[in-house]
């Protein structure tokens, strides 16, 4: 909570996509993000995402690694992605370490307003509401944390491209349908013809249906 003529303070939010069990399982990839409120409003948001130590590391977390790497080389890192979409201005960002010892990626932005926090997020990870009291003259941000694994993240992605792959099928399959329709329409004769035929051949001679 903060009293809108107050000066800036800071919000720490620690990110990983699993949750660290007794076991004390230490994720490949983590991150953090520091949110800084400016007094005019605007909000400052550092990501720093950090990298298991190479020396440590198994196959399938070498491959998260990559993954991460590979999305911020081509220009599809979800942060900056993220940045560009609440326009943030002046978004600064770097690799740190060398491509055989990858320690991790570095991002900042400037927010124009709080209410654009959603649309730097990468993925759903919260939910966010800003509530004002002007009597108080105060302003609280809710955070509340949605706890989805990536592992479902990309499974409700690949839903969702099946499910549009899937209606264009079905869009094609409707609008030929409908030109089959329209066809016999037009072509009366036609369609008692068929209409005859299909009759005729499932009757035999001594007029039973055929199986």
């Amino acid at each position: 909570m903060r009293s809108p003529g107050r000066g800036p303070f800071l919000l720490v939010v620690g990110l990983a996509a699993v949750v660290v069990t007794a076991g004390c399982y230490d994720p490949p990839v983590t991150e953090a993000v520091l949110l800084i409120f400016e007094r005019d409003g605007r909000i400052t948001v550092s990501v720093d995402t950090t990298f298991k130590p190479v020396n440590e590391l198994k196959p399938a977390e070498k491959e998260e690694i990559q993954r991460a790497l590979d999305l911020y080389d081509l220009g599809r890192d979800p942060w900056l992605r993220g940045f560009e979409r609440a326009g943030a201005p002046g978004v600064s960002h770097k690799c740190l370490g060398d491509a055989g010892n990858p320690r991790g990626i570095s991002r900042t932005g400037t927010l124009p307003l709080l209410e654009v926090i959603a649309l730097a997020m990468p993925d759903a990870i919260a939910n966010f509401r800003l509530m004002r009291d002007a009597a108080r003259a105060t302003e609280t941000l809710r955070i509340i944390h949605i706890d989805i694994p990536e592992s479902l993240r990309e499974n409700r992605r690949r839903v969702e491209r099946e499910v549009e792959a899937f209606a264009r099928v079905g869009y094609r399959f409707s609008e030929a349908h409908c030109d089959l329709y329209d066809y016999l329409a037009a072509r009366r004769w036609l369609t008692r013809a068929v209409s005859s035929q299909a009759k005729t051949r499932t009757r035999s001679p001594h007029g039973a249906r055929q199986g």
